[in-house]
């Protein structure tokens, strides 16, 4: 989500784009979008649109739902919209929350991962330092099992009847 006490910068919006990686809609305040009315599920991600556009970001019709909550009135804007929603399979993260060691998020992330997995973590928080501390450990391990990481646009070309299931 984009609303924040700080705004956007753009270096960094830049590098992130630089890198490879996707920037897609994930609502503009990120509320609980059960708890909000269809209007108010459009005017979020429209508003985070409206910015993601004028900031040049080629973005596709995807979003991810805060907290993964998909309910009748999100699957109405996300079939008004021509919009998939798409969802997480591994939460390395949260469980327990936070993490206790990197040992911890590492052997969770192996058990729960497997191929055309997509793995949510929230390093960024200041909470989630062992989150932070274990990416390294995390994407070495993957590798030497043979995974590969990419973005939610890679994984669409190889899974696409995983993206339909999101679809209303």
């Amino acid at each position: 989500h984009l609303e924040s006490p700080e705004p956007l910068d753009s270096r960094v919006l830049a590098k992130l784009l630089a890198a490879g990686h996707d920037i897609e809609n994930h609502t503009w305040s990120h509320p609980q979008l059960d708890t909000v009315s269809a209007a108010g599920i459009t005017r979020e991600l429209a508003r985070c649109d409206s910015l993601l556009d004028s900031l040049g970001v080629q973005h596709e019709r995807i979003m991810r739902p805060p907290y993964g909550v998909i309910d009748g009135a999100l699957r109405t804007v996300l079939a008004r919209t021509h919009r998939a929603a798409i969802l997480w399979d591994v939460d390395p993260d949260d469980d327990p929350y936070p993490v206790q060691s990197i040992h911890d998020e590492v052997t969770t992330l192996l058990k729960q991962v497997h191929p055309g997995a997509i793995v949510q973590l929230h390093p960024w928080y200041d909470e989630n330092v062992v989150t932070r501390a274990a990416l390294p450990a995390m994407l070495d391990s993957l590798s030497l099992r043979g995974y590969r990481v990419g973005t939610v646009r890679e994984l669409s070309r190889v899974r696409h009847a995983r993206w339909k299931e999101y679809v209303p």
